[in-house]
């Protein structure tokens, strides 16, 4: 088969993205405790499917010709989606920068062109690389999710829960793993996409959590420090919650600032008055 070589640029520059965001998935997996790298497999793959498109794209040929079946149609796909992705953005900045229609209309064509390659590798992303895609922003800023995201360890469902519990009946939605995914739905896309639309990420640190070497509420921190980077820094949305007595995990967040430098509530030392504090901080924002 035959892609222009430009579309193939665009292709591999996502293969180069995803395999940098996973790299530093990989970096902090290590720094937090891993016995050893992971996502190597899919790491090696990426380089020597970038490597093969660097090649190609060396040689000046108006076309990539080859069978790029044979580089493993997930990870082809993967990009696919992550090109489609930034189009899309690409389309709504210039839209809000009032840019006439055509050239909106041109941008959103190269999407539609990049949505029919996936045609030609059958079978979804690979399911590692899948999760690092963004998921797509809502077009229309009025149907924003206004839900808060509860984060913790398996051994703090209890308190989790109670904390949900005391924040709905102030009003506020949250969104709770445990009844917020539907049965059949690929849970991690959803815990993605629940962080990064909501209105706030709430992180409850325990001295269970501090005890912890290995647990997914560290890769849901990651998700949403990434997304904390790129909100306005004068907005609170990263809020840490204190269930019991301890440390708050020193971990960058840009800037030179990390996870210490945001204000946290100590929920333990008072429950009710906590609660009241943590309502007042998510409810204006909401409404305003």
């Amino acid at each position: 088969m035959y892609i222009d070589v430009e579309d193939y640029r665009i292709v591999n520059e996502a293969l180069e993205e995803l395999h940098g965001e996973l790299a530093t998935q990989s970096q902090i997996a290590i720094k937090d405790g891993a016995s050893e790298p992971p996502f190597a497999s899919q790491l090696r793959r990426l380089r020597q499917i970038i490597a093969w498109g660097k090649q190609r794209l060396s040689e000046n040929d108006d076309y990539i010709s080859g069978d790029l079946s044979g580089k493993v149609p997930g990870y082809i796909n993967a990009a696919l989606q992550l090109a489609q992705h930034r189009l899309r953005e690409k389309a709504r900045m210039r839209q809000d920068e009032g840019r006439p229609e055509a050239v909106v209309a041109a941008i959103l064509n190269g999407c539609e062109k990049f949505s029919k390659l996936e045609e030609v590798f059958p079978g979804p992303p690979d399911e590692i690389l899948w999760q690092l895609i963004p998921p797509p922003k809502k077009a229309n800023p009025d149907e924003a999710s206004t839900h808060a995201f509860i984060s913790y360890i398996r051994e703090n469902e209890v308190a989790a829960n109670r904390l949900a519990e005391s924040l709905r009946k102030k009003g506020v939605e949250v969104w709770v793993d445990r009844d917020s995914i539907a049965p059949g739905s690929r849970w991690k896309r959803e815990v993605r996409r629940a962080i990064t639309e909501g209105a706030f990420f709430i992180a409850c640190f325990s001295a269970e959590y501090s005890s912890r070497e290995k647990t997914y509420m560290n890769e849901e921190l990651t998700i949403a420090i990434e997304e904390l980077r790129q909100r306005p820094a004068d907005r609170a949305w990263f809020i840490p919650v204190m269930l019991s007595e301890s440390q708050i995990p020193d971990r960058d967040i840009g800037a030179g600032e990390t996870l210490r430098d945001i204000q946290w509530l100590e929920l333990w030392k008072d429950w009710d008055s906590g609660i009241e504090e943590l309502a007042r901080a998510l409810l204006p924002q909401r409404r305003g």
